[in-house]
């Protein structure tokens, strides 16, 4: 076999989801784009795509703009469940986490969502160790290896 094919291989498979309409930022009324964010924690970031748009509508240019965020590195879990900090920021609906550099097929994960939810997407094996009651996770390549808690 002096030149093999190497560039024949099959496509990997893969899903393409189109979500169209209009979004009403200020609105509290049922809204898929705004739900379909928030059935993914472990989101990290989204992309808004605006064709034959020549200005940016003061709705989505004013929820963008309060975006500040913070990287903090090293912290423990523990930090994120002290009553003060539970009392003063989570609670107020004042604060939002998640892991970063983290994989969500293979590694532990946590995110922190509002109003002030708990969301851990645990190893097989650190599940069983904290003796938590929970579910196989949706996301897991191989059944039963990831779980999650909410």
């Amino acid at each position: 076999m002096l030149c093999p094919e190497v560039w024949r291989f099959p496509a990997p498979s893969h899903e393409i989801v189109q979500k169209t309409g209009t979004v009403e930022l200020q609105s509290k009324g049922k809204d898929p784009i705004r739900s379909g964010i928030r059935a993914h924690p472990f989101n990290q970031s989204i992309t808004v795509v605006l064709p034959d748009v020549s200005s940016i509508p003061i709705e989505l240019e004013t929820a963008l703009a309060d975006s500040d965020h913070y990287l903090v590195r090293n912290v423990s879990l523990q930090a994120f469940i002290n009553r003060m900090f539970i009392e003063g920021f989570v609670k107020q609906g004042k604060f939002y986490a998640v892991s970063f550099r983290t994989r969500l097929d293979t590694d532990d994960c946590v995110a922190v969502v509002h109003p002030g939810t708990l969301v851990l997407h645990l190893n097989k094996e650190t599940f069983q160790s904290l003796g938590l009651e929970g579910q196989v996770s949706e996301f897991a390549r191989k059944r039963g290896s990831k779980y999650g808690e909410c």
